[in-house]
């Protein structure tokens, strides 16, 4: 009972980790696409 509630624990652990990860993705990227969109609007501009 007990490693069977420690590899759900690992389990869930590793999820959460990877989920962090994808969000914290998501995030660099979506700053990123924000970021080069202004550039090329402030470029259009000028």
């Amino acid at each position: 009972m007990a490693t069977n509630y420690d590899f759900i624990l690992d389990y869930f652990i590793t999820f959460f980790n990877t989920f962090t990860l994808i969000k914290m993705i998501l995030m660099m990227l979506s700053q990123f696409s924000y970021y080069f969109s202004y550039q090329s609007f402030h470029d259009f501009l000028t």
